[in-house]
């Protein structure tokens, strides 16, 4: 049975080929340039390129052309549906009928720029200020453009998502436009509300966005209660959300599944995931990461909590974690305080399958695991020959990276594959992080290079039956 994705992508097949037909047979007096017929020639996509000139639709008969034209609107909006964004828009082009259909499909708006982005920066801090003040003002008018166009139009419509993400250096240029972003989608009722701003100096809070004080009157309001009822996931990196308000989204949101906040501001000190016996949360997976400033963290009556990431809080004062039967996968990055978090998830340990820790200190760290775990089954489990799969994650060449590479290398003679990945997880868009108080310029592309070179020496002289992968 064809699919509806399969259907249109057919459809837009049969375009392609009716419209090269037809565009041979234009005369002359069709106003088509030499230049236009030599560039479809050639493969130019004409219902991108060359179709986009008004006189082709009077040229051209539209039952001639629209191959749907039997299919009610209804069908080919569903069809809409399953393409993303982009390709959605693209097929406005099509025909004068189609030049609105989009904007009734339940469409993911989701407007992710990293990829933009990456082309821009051309690796880990090298910047062009031009290009990415130029870019961001494209950005910010394509978002305005596609929201006004959708608010315009007058058949309601519900989008399953709504993602936004690009580089804040000044919140205040963009904080009009991303209220009225947030409230457009809140008001369709989003089920996945993503929020995932970057800045380049980690540290810095005055660059994050605030959530709207509008936005966050309206959803307490019955309305407002209405719309956010349909949420299923809520993320927010590089956002100013306030205690109260974050905490109303868990209390207020029966369907959320999955929350992520990442690097909030210092409004941000006390956090309580709990739902209640008669009223427990159907959270499945809880990430929080980088808040700075979060001191006390209560987590309970999340029977469907099963992936926890608790990263680099590191002024928590007070961490409780209560009934999460179902939690078996949890990733700890701990720099300090070992025993603190250990202790806070010791009615976890027996139930879990995956323990990721994430440390600047082995010999510390392996002391509260082994307390943390049942120490016996360690020590007669786990040999020499029982490790088969080693993945080293942010290997930037040092002294000591090489000298656990060799170790690795020389300790388990079981081991069939080692990774060894150069990123580390301070992302791309920052040249300079806070650590300790200091600021700490990121690894260059030279440094990069460098540790892509140590590490391929090792492969070259890996035995040949060890799978040795450098990324």
């Amino acid at each position: 049975m064809i699919t509806p994705i399969q259907m249109i992508t057919k459809l837009f097949r049969s375009y392609r080929q009716k419209f090269r037909a037809a565009l041979k047979a234009l005369p002359d007096s069709a106003g088509l340039t030499q230049q236009g017929r030599e560039e479809e020639e050639k493969g130019v996509d004409g219902i991108e390129k060359t179709m986009t000139s008004a006189f082709l639709l009077t040229e051209l008969e539209e039952h001639e052309l629209d191959l749907t034209s039997k299919l009610p609107d209804d069908v080919v909006i569903h069809l809409l549906s399953f393409l993303n964004l982009k390709e959605a828009i693209r097929t406005s082009v099509l025909s004068g009928r189609w030049r609105d259909l989009w904007k009734s499909a339940n469409l993911a708006l989701d407007f992710e720029a990293e990829k933009e982005l990456l082309d821009i920066y051309n690796g880990w801090i090298i910047f062009d200020d031009h290009a990415m003040v130029k870019y961001r003002m494209w950005y910010k008018n394509a978002v305005n453009g596609v929201v006004r166009q959708l608010q315009q139009h007058n058949r309601a419509t519900k989008h399953t998502k709504f993602r936004v993400g690009f580089t804040l250096t000044n919140p205040s240029n963009y904080d009009g436009d991303i209220d009225r972003w947030v409230e457009y989608a809140i008001s369709k009722r989003v089920e996945c509300l993503d929020l995932t701003f970057y800045v380049r100096c980690k540290g810095d809070t005055r660059k994050l966005y605030v959530f709207s004080e509008a936005c966050y009157n309206h959803i307490k309001t019955p309305d407002g209660l209405s719309d956010v009822k349909s949420l299923r996931s809520l993320r927010l990196n590089c956002v100013a959300v306030r205690t109260d308000i974050l905490e109303h989204f868990i209390s207020s949101c029966p369907l959320l599944e999955e929350l992520a906040v990442a690097r909030a501001s210092n409004s941000l000190k006390k956090l309580r995931v709990v739902g209640s016996s008669q009223s427990p949360l159907r959270l499945k997976y809880l990430e929080l990461r980088y808040l700075d400033y979060l001191k006390s963290l209560e987590i309970d009556h999340t029977p469907c909590l099963v992936r926890l990431i608790y990263d680099e809080c590191l002024r928590m004062e007070e961490l409780r974690v209560g009934n999460c039967p179902g939690l078996v996968d949890l990733n700890l990055g701990l720099h300090s305080r070992y025993n603190f978090a250990f202790e806070a998830f010791s009615g976890c340990a027996s139930q879990l399958k995956s323990l990721l820790l994430k440390t600047n200190s082995i010999l510390h760290t392996s002391r509260c695991a082994f307390e943390f775990c049942d120490q016996d089954v360690v020590h007669t489990k786990m040999t020499r020959e029982s490790i088969k799969v080693v993945e080293i994650v942010g290997f930037r060449g040092y002294e000591m990276d090489c000298q656990l590479v060799e170790y690795i290398m020389e300790y388990f003679v079981g081991l069939k594959r080692i990774v060894i990945d150069r990123a580390i997880e301070t992302p791309f868009f920052y040249d300079e992080w806070l650590f300790g108080g200091k600021k700490i310029k990121a690894c260059t592309q030279a440094d990069a290079d460098d540790a892509e070179k140590l590490a391929l020496g090792f492969k070259s002289r890996a035995p040949p039956a060890l799978e040795f992968i450098v990324i």
